[in-house]
């Protein structure tokens, strides 16, 4: 056979070193077991010799996929398969699988059928770029890199994302091809479009058509230039190869329709499921409303009553059926009904009426069927659901309310009138008391000193416990129109320049009998840091610092007083009172700075308890006067041990200078 090949060629065989190509094309020449059988295909591989380098290389594929296909399926000893003859070729003349359109055919068939779409693609491109120019050129850089360094965007403005699977591949190339057909028929007419892809496929076919996997290219090729003279040129293989394709195609798309008809039936139960849910949670929804106290009046944004609780039923005396599809403003008196007028809007939607009044509590008239109208507080809450706005309106009866609000107003102009008329009342008894009191103290100190006769001791005894006693009830009265002042507001701070050192002495000269009549230790003491001369209300001063003190004086049976003026920073100033006393319980702190309220001293005398009288004003008036003097007051306390209070006032500086440490003693 192979002499046959060398007399066919003669003297036209060309001269130089036979190409690899050749070399591989002469040794599936020499594999055909009858010659004569196959005079065509011989024909072509003379032609083949003949052709030069660059278009043996061209043609390598169709001429190579030619004498595959003779001797794997036409030749009588079909000594080889596709595959054995391919392996050999990889084995033998591997350089050859450098060429890209060579290697095509030694491919997986899933590349082979992306490659086959792409380069039909390119050789349209390729006939058409005379005509359409620089257009293409896009197209064509694209493609070469198909299919594994694609990026987007995709060409002619497609829309879409990189494919993941070969078969979405192929279907991404023939929606290329589909758009560049469309393009080229728009621009050049039907029949040069039809004409460039039918050449485009002639040019693939020559390479290629002996490939199983070329029947691909069919399918992207557009529908009018098929005809059966292309699906003739396919062989019986590839035709059943094509149709096993489908028929893979189609069991998978049974597959997959399989899963979704159980996934839609599985949804469809779910569905059921949850509309039983749906409807258990309603039938529970609507009983827990009914169980509310208060109102529920659920509006569309139109302002229709879609929903309402039994609790409106009863409140308005209607049933659900007579408001549900009606405008809320049915549940109002007029005016209030106004507050909610439909916004003018094109839709009527209550949208800007009701957005300011969102989560507010608005009081309102209701109204009932019968005409009758009651007090309502209501308070509107919004939720969107998808494109739809509902409001939930709670509704509440205030009509008892209201009528307490009114007794208790009522109460509380009462208590006013009262509080005057006590007040009244104090400052008139007051006088009263305070004349013959001073006519008394007046006589009793004119006795003590012998202004009329030399006293006994006796007699002085009596006189003096008269002046104490005279003295306490004058105390008395001043404590109980005090307090009487503050509860009424009546009492003003007047502040002026005053010696804090001068204050501290007449405290000690005013309260030192006292002390020295149970033998106390009476001390004061003033910080060498605070000023000379200070602002405040010296009188309601010297009033704290007097009751503090004759309160310790007071509580004291044995040990001292001290009265301690000091600066603990810039900003204040402090008055300490500290005593020895029998001290306070802690859970008595708060109550001892209440009105008319008088704590145990911790002694557990009765007999001592009772000698502790008063109306018990004395720490009331100390914590209200500090209070308006914009400070506090604290104590601190041990039952066996003694008291130590402390008033807090704001340091408000005269400019004067700083004093000395003074102390003073009995």
């Amino acid at each position: 056979m192979f002499d046959w090949l060398k007399n066919r060629l003669g003297k036209n065989r060309p001269s130089g070193e036979e190409t690899e190509a050749c070399l591989l094309v002469d040794y599936l020449a020499r594999q055909v077991s009858t010659p004569e059988r196959a005079a065509s295909v011989l024909e072509r591989v003379v032609q083949f010799r003949l052709l030069s380098s660059a278009d043996q290389t061209e043609a390598l594929p169709g001429v190579y996929l030619l004498l595959e296909q003779y001797l794997a399926e036409v030749d009588p000893l079909k000594k080889y398969s596709r595959r054995q003859l391919r392996e050999t070729a990889r084995i033998r003349y591997g350089s050859l699988l450098a060429l890209e359109k060579f290697k095509l055919i030694f491919d997986p068939e899933r590349q082979q059928e992306i490659m086959l779409c792409r380069y039909l693609l390119e050789a349209v491109l390729q006939r058409s770029y005379a005509l359409m120019g620089s257009s293409v050129d896009a197209i064509r850089a694209w493609l070469a890199k198909v299919p594994d360094e694609a990026t987007l965007p995709l060409p002619l403005e497609l829309d879409g994302r990189l494919p993941e699977q070969p078969r979405e591949w192929i279907a991404l190339l023939r929606q290329i091809s589909l758009a560049y057909y469309q393009a080229l028929r728009h621009n050049l007419g039907e029949q040069v479009a039809d004409r460039h892809f039918e050449n485009g496929y002639n040019d693939l076919a020559q390479l290629y058509q002996g490939l199983e996997t070329f029947p691909v290219v069919i399918s992207i090729l557009p529908e009018n230039i098929l005809d059966e003279h292309k699906i003739s040129l396919l062989s019986h293989r590839q035709i059943q190869r094509a149709l096993l394709e489908n028929v893979d195609q189609l069991e998978e798309f049974n597959g997959q329709l399989a899963i979704k008809n159980y996934e839609l039936e599985r949804a469809q139960t779910q569905l059921i499921a949850a509309r039983e849910d749906a409807l258990r949670a309603s039938t529970q929804f609507r009983s827990v409303l009914n169980t509310m106290a208060e109102g529920i009046v659920v509006f569309d944004e139109h302002g229709r009553i879609v929903l309402i609780n039994r609790e409106v039923q009863n409140t308005w005396g209607c049933s659900a059926d007579e408001l549900v599809g009606k405008y809320i403003q049915i549940l109002f008196s007029p005016s209030s009904a106004a507050q909610l007028t439909l916004d003018l809007n094109p839709n009527g939607a209550l949208v800007n009426v009701i957005e300011p009044l969102l989560g507010e509590p608005l009081e309102m008239e209701g109204q009932r069927q019968n005409g009758h109208r009651f007090p309502l507080e209501m308070r509107i809450t919004e939720t969107k659901i998808s494109d739809n706005i509902w409001y939930t309106a709670v509704v509440n009866d205030i009509t008892s309310r209201k009528q307490a609000e009114m007794a208790m107003a009522h109460a509380r102009d009462l208590a006013i009138q009262t509080s005057e008329l006590k007040t009244r009342i104090l400052a008139g008894v007051s006088h009263d008391l305070r004349t013959p009191l001073n006519t008394i103290l007046g006589y009793s100190d004119m006795l003590l000193e012998d202004v009329f006769e030399e006293m006994n001791e006796k007699q002085q005894a009596i006189v003096k416990r008269i002046m104490i006693s005279g003295k306490h009830m004058a105390q008395l009265i001043t404590d109980l129109l005090d307090q009487t002042r503050i509860e009424g507001g009546q009492l003003v701070i007047q502040n002026a320049p005053f010696a804090p050192a001068t204050m501290l002495q007449n405290t000690l000269a005013l309260l030192s009998l006292a002390a020295r009549e149970k033998e106390i230790d009476l001390k004061g003491s003033i910080d060498p840091s605070l000023p000379g001369t200070l602002v405040g209300d010296a009188q309601r001063l010297q009033q704290i610092i007097t009751n503090l003190t004759g309160n310790a004086i007071k509580f004291t049976d044995a040990g001292s007083v001290l009265v301690r003026f000091y600066c603990p920073d810039e900003a204040a100033w402090v008055i300490e009172v500290k005593d020895t006393g029998h001290g306070i319980p802690k859970t008595a702190y708060k109550r001892i700075f209440e009105p008319f309220q008088q704590v145990k001293d911790g002694s557990n005398s009765p007999e001592k308890d009772k000698q502790k009288d008063g109306f018990g004003l004395g720490l009331y008036i100390v914590k209200e006067l500090v209070t308006l003097m914009n400070g506090r007051v604290s104590v601190y306390s041990e039952v066996g041990k003694g008291s130590t209070f402390s008033v807090w006032l704001p340091l408000l500086l005269a400019h004067e200078e700083l004093v000395h440490d003074v102390s003073f003693g009995n």
